[in-house]
């Protein structure tokens, strides 16, 4: 209710197995909780949760850069998947945007909430029902569409709570890939997909065409599309020639509901 009523408010959920006590036996989560809603309040001992943003490399760096080039000035942003806040704050450092992120993991919405942002700690894929449609200018998705359980069902929560989406994915379909699986015959690995088969979070791996595909199979509209390639040289010649789909490592698509008229 008071997020539909445009109020700041952030909300997190600490989990236990004590029963109605809990709160007397997760003692370290709740003092860092409460912390983070209480910035004024002094400790001795920094949260041991604080990432810090000097780790960011140069990828993430530039992914960061293209998503708030795509995003106006003032825009009211849903950065989904937010992650330890970082993009929020340079949102709103640029842009001077009003934002809140969704992240499921509570580590993350502390620092989220340190960094003086509005969060909900939940899970994408059960929705987005708390958010009334079209309440935001921008939703986004940045480098986790692949991880989310449904997301098809996550897209079409995106183009309706927000009049524009940015989601940015590694592309599956970049030759590297395809030499790898045709000629070696596993499964690939590279800076942005570093993870064994058996050990990743990437359950969805797509390309760009499956993407354009299923945007066209919802009806949702394929604004722009930037195709990023890595430091391979024969990544940019793909691309320059139009094989997008061949020579992009990364890629980020702006997209919208597309109208009925």
């Amino acid at each position: 209710a008071l997020h539909r009523a445009g109020k700041h408010v952030s909300c997190c959920i600490l989990e236990a197995p004590h029963g109605h006590d809990a709160f007397l036996v997760e003692i370290k989560n709740m003092s860092e909780t409460v912390h983070a809603f209480l910035p004024w309040v002094q400790t001795e001992q920094k949260s041991s949760l604080s990432v810090s943003n000097d780790a960011l490399g140069a990828q993430e760096q530039e992914r960061y850069r293209l998503v708030v080039e795509s995003v106006r000035d003032g825009a009211r942003v849903l950065d989904l998947c937010c992650g330890n806040g970082e993009l929020l704050s340079q949102l709103r450092q640029k842009k001077g945007t009003v934002g809140l992120g969704v992240d499921i993991d509570l580590r993350n919405v502390i620092e989220v909430i340190d960094k003086g942002h509005d969060v909900f700690q939940a899970d994408l894929d059960d929705g987005l029902s708390i958010i009334p449609d079209g309440f935001y200018d921008y939703a986004i998705l940045s480098s986790a569409l692949q991880e989310v359980k449904r997301p098809r069902d996550v897209l079409r929560e995106m183009v309706r709570v927000a009049r524009e989406c940015i989601i940015t994915f590694p592309n599956f379909g970049n030759w590297r890939n395809r030499l790898v699986l045709g000629l070696v015959g596993r499964m690939p690995k590279s800076s942005i997909l570093p993870h064994e088969w058996y050990d990743t979070p990437n359950i969805h791996l797509t390309t760009l065409k499956d993407f354009i595909m299923l945007c066209n199979r919802e009806g949702i509209e394929v604004l722009d599309t930037v195709c990023i390639p890595g430091d391979v040289i024969l990544d940019k010649v793909f691309i320059k020639l139009g094989l997008c789909n061949l020579g992009a490592e990364r890629v980020l698509v702006r997209i919208t509901r597309r109208s009925s008229g």
